[in-house]
């Protein structure tokens, strides 16, 4: 038995080294996949998004009219936004990136003493760290504010935020969702009182129901751009699905500018845009657009009058106790860059916008558009990542199952033939334990479940955690509900 393990020692430890530097190289691809697809991200926001007049205007209009519904504005947790910025500025301590792995795996070889240390410090008490790393508190983001205690601030300013709606200092809307409209954008639109009359544009929806009626489908947006339009597909006699001819969309778009041309309800002009009175077009037996729109409407605020109140009231203090104010609220294609030209040459730049970011997004290893998740064959490959993964897993698999059965003969003969004693020597015993990772080495490849996921030139790193800040959604603003926390990226 020893010669049989000895006689493959130098095999056993090539091809658990080939396993780890195979792991290795894949934790390389995916890093460069993940940083080119954020910078990816950064080009198609940093490039202004080319639109023609009456879309360019249509933005403006959604900037200047766009409305926040209670329910996103609970959902997007914005008061919670505004507590943690306004406890980080009165000198509230932050809990390091670092802490959420510690709490996830305190043993981490990823992580060091120095590190350990300072995460501990972050806390003002010993009680106060262990039940961060329990799990039980201090899960949103402060290392010195309890969760009961940023719960009460929250809920304090947004009582305050909605008595300010109430009184009219910030001006009461509606919001209409539109399913047809294919651009998210503009699918969220306005519906707001006026001297006793309500208004609203009904341009794209139109467009959009045409489109349904023609067996165009809404796929998924290639662009990462906050203006960009949603991917509209046509479906050809196959189920096939590829992007639709521009020129065909402007010629539907032509058609139901024609076919709105026939309301024959209240129409007015504001801001230099005709608008269609709501109850008119929702009794309009000819609109494109079917359903109970009243179905879909949703109290909320004017985004702009919100911030118009800010700027009026800088520094104002709406919550004493918490000393938290009320802050801009801001759209999330708040700032993007747009650039205004003709349809056909809108068109144009599109098509090479469109070009330029699909070649980019080729060297990326998940194609959401098609392929899915790690489902993108890359240039320099001949399967998919995802592929390249299992075929890995699958000969981990099999170089354990190898391993373990070594060590099962060896345990079947000591038991049968030497009464327990152990029949391996030393040397092959430490072999089989560096093979299965069972000497803690951080820099042993893994076999049995793949236990050290890293690779051999991997080092215990400082402050190398990556990790995206930002808030989960709470769903309502009890303190039951209200759970915000980060996540790792």
């Amino acid at each position: 038995m020893n010669q049989e393990v000895s006689g493959r020692q130098n095999e056993l430890r090539l091809r658990a080294v080939l396993l780890a530097e195979r792991l290795y190289r894949l934790l390389a691809e995916l890093e460069l996949s993940r940083d080119l697809a954020h910078s990816i991200q950064e080009i198609s926001a940093s490039l202004p998004y080319p639109l023609d007049p009456e879309t360019a205007a249509c933005v403006r209009a959604a900037k200047e009219h766009g409305v926040e519904s209670w329910e996103s504005f609970t959902d997007s947790d914005t008061v919670g936004f505004w507590v943690c910025a306004h406890c980080l500025r009165e000198g509230k301590t932050p809990i390091p990136e670092e802490a959420y792995l510690v709490r996830r795996d305190e043993d981490s070889p990823l992580l060091d003493d120095e590190v350990r240390a300072e995460v501990r410090g972050s806390f003002p008490t010993d009680e106060a760290y262990h039940a961060f790393l329990a799990g039980e508190n201090f899960s949103f983001g402060l290392a010195d504010l309890t969760d009961d205690e940023f719960v009460a601030r929250c809920d304090e300013l947004e009582e305050a935020f909605r008595a300010l709606v109430e009184e009219g200092q910030v001006a009461e809307a509606r919001v209409v969702h539109l399913e047809t409209v294919p651009w998210s954008t503009c699918g969220r639109r306005p519906w707001w009182r006026e001297s006793g009359s309500t208004a609203k544009s009904w341009g794209w929806p139109e467009w959009g129901a045409l489109l349904g009626k023609r067996g165009y489908q809404i796929g998924h947006c290639p662009d990462d751009h906050p203006l960009a339009w949603d991917e509209i597909l046509a479906v050809d006699h196959v189920g096939g699905r590829e992007p639709a001819d521009p020129e065909l969309l402007q010629e539907l778009r032509t058609d139901a500018r024609g076919h709105l041309a026939k309301f024959v309800g209240r129409v007015r002009e504001i801001d230099g845009r005709p608008y269609l009175h709501f109850d008119d077009y929702r009794r309009w037996r000819g609109r494109w657009v079917k359903g109970d729109l009243r179905k879909s409407l949703k109290p909320g605020f004017l985004r702009a009058s919100c911030n118009r109140w800010v700027g009026g009231h800088a520094g104002d203090l709406v919550a004493a106790e918490g000393g938290a104010a009320v802050e801009r609220v801001t759209s999330w294609a708040e700032g993007a860059a747009v650039e205004e030209c003709l349809s056909v040459e809108a068109m144009a730049k599109l098509a090479a916008r469109r070009k330029l970011l699909d070649s980019l997004r080729s060297w990326t290893v998940s194609d959401f558009a098609g392929a899915g998740f790690w489902g993108r064959t890359l240039p320099h490959c001949r399967e998919s990542f995802l592929e390249m993964v299992k075929e890995w897993e699958e000969d981990v698999r099999d170089f354990a199952a190898e391993v373990a059965s070594l060590r099962h003969a060896a345990a079947l003969v000591s038991e049968r033939y030497l009464a327990g004693q152990e029949v391996l020597s030393a040397d092959s015993v430490q072999l089989l334990d560096s093979l299965e990772g069972d000497d803690g080495g951080p820099g042993q490849p893994a076999s049995s479940g793949l236990r050290g996921r890293v690779g051999p030139s991997e080092k215990p790193v400082r402050g190398g955690v990556s990790r995206c800040r930002g808030w989960s959604g709470c769903g309502s603003g009890s303190a039951g509900s209200r759970r915000l926390g980060r996540w790792r990226s």
